[in-house]
């Protein structure tokens, strides 16, 4: 109590709260609506130690050609309508890097639930023109998540490597 009056008095609790809405503005993605690769490890670390989830690594197709043929903003505003209707409250999405790429903790126990969930997030997309390679895997909060990803985005890669070959040959 005592804290919390000396903290007003002395200007230090707006200033935490100042500090703390600046964090979470850079923890933010304002372009796909969802949270930044900076986010990532500390909100999956935050999980339940002894609970699984299900880790999605996504790479969206064609966007660079989208984005020419329709817009950014329209790509863009497609990608948020996607991230906000086509995940449940509880699971958490992330931008990889600073493209088309996204991670999203599944709030799912088993990886046959993480793939019923991303069939539905597939059709969403599909809806809205869009579509993506991914891959799953089932991990812990204390799991080594970054090489995990790492290996993720691999897997991806080499799906639209074998997808791109396949179409060509």
């Amino acid at each position: 109590m005592l804290k919390r009056i000396v903290g007003k008095l002395f200007g230090f609790t707006a200033r935490i709260e100042s500090l703390e809405a600046q964090v979470k503005d850079l923890n933010f993605d304002p372009v796909f609506g969802i949270y930044n690769r900076s986010a990532f490890l500390p909100m999956c670390r935050k999980q339940p130690r002894n609970v699984s989830h299900v880790l999605c690594f996504l790479d969206f197709d064609g966007i660079h050609a989208l984005n020419e043929r329709l817009s950014y903003e329209i790509v863009n505003e497609k990608i948020r309508t996607l991230f906000q209707s086509g995940l449940r409250q509880s699971d958490l999405s992330f931008r990889h890097f600073s493209g088309d790429e996204c991670n999203i903790l599944l709030d799912c126990r088993t990886i046959e639930d993480g793939k019923k969930a991303i069939s539905d997030f597939q059709k969403r997309a599909a809806d809205l023109g869009l579509g993506f390679c991914y891959s799953l895997r089932l991990c812990f909060p204390s799991d080594d998540l970054e090489a995990l990803v790492n290996e993720m985005s691999h897997e991806v890669m080499e799906q639209k490597k074998q997808r791109n070959d396949s179409r060509v040959a």
